[in-house]
């Protein structure tokens, strides 16, 4: 079985930092634009490592888009519970706050704890579905209303 790089992403409206934890105290690092040509940037910056393990803290708009992205690229993604993570850094006594060093410290997590992998919620359906979905369930639900009253 080949081993997965441990891969950190600490996300934020406008970009993300990246780290590949190699083990002790190297990592590879670098940041992306949180727009889809920045996804594919780090989807080629990955390609050197091989098979990676990724992990994000969820942040609902800002890590999904991502997340669904190497999902369907064949990474194995796990997108954590920011508590978790962040009692993670406390228990390692992390003082340092910067994104740089919240990748890092993902990376570990991600290689310690081995978090499950995340599944998009609604499988094959995009963000235009879901839209499409939802307003279908409102026309439904003001017909509703209007025979009522």
């Amino acid at each position: 079985m080949q081993t997965r790089m441990p891969v950190g992403i600490d996300i934020a409206s406008g970009k993300f930092d990246v780290a590949v934890w190699k083990g002790d105290t190297s990592y590879k690092t670098k940041v992306f634009p949180n727009t889809p040509k920045g996804f594919i940037a780090l989807k080629k910056w990955l390609e050197p490592f091989g098979c990676c393990h990724i992990c994000m803290e969820a942040t609902g708009a800002y890590s999904e888009p991502l997340a669904t992205f190497l999902h369907d690229e064949g990474y194995d993604v796990s997108v954590e519970n920011p508590a978790r993570i962040r009692r993670f850094g406390q228990a390692e006594l992390s003082r340092n706050k910067t994104d740089k060093d919240d990748a890092r410290m993902i990376a570990r997590y991600c290689k310690l704890h081995g978090p499950l992998k995340w599944h998009t919620k609604f499988g094959h359906l995009n963000r235009g579905d879901m839209l499409t979905s939802e307003q279908h369930r409102c026309h439904n639900e003001k017909k509703k209303f209007q025979r009522r009253v």
